[in-house]
């Protein structure tokens, strides 16, 4: 988030984090220590008090293509509900 790694996670994981109010801009790679331009990045403007789901999704093997998706509450919540929390994402 905002040029700062917040998370690694695999597969059927998910993730929370307290994030300020205001604009950030959320970016990933597949995998590997160097930058990749696979996804590009999502910005989202925060406000107090409102939970946001983003979900990342790889198409393709090797040479995979990460795309973001901001999903509803609603459609957040079910998302996870099929996840495993990684409450100690580094």
């Amino acid at each position: 988030m905002d040029g700062e790694r917040i998370c690694a996670l695999n597969n059927k994981r998910f993730s929370k984090h307290e994030v300020p109010v205001g604009s950030h801009s959320f970016t990933a790679r597949f995998t590997g220590k160097n930058e990749k331009d696979s996804a590009e990045p999502l910005v989202i403007q925060v406000e107090a008090g409102k939970n946001y789901y983003i979900r990342l999704t790889q198409r393709g093997g090797v040479s995979a293509k990460l795309s973001w998706t901001e999903l509803t509450e609603n459609s957040g919540k079910i998302a996870i509900a099929e996840l495993k929390e990684d409450q100690n994402c580094k």
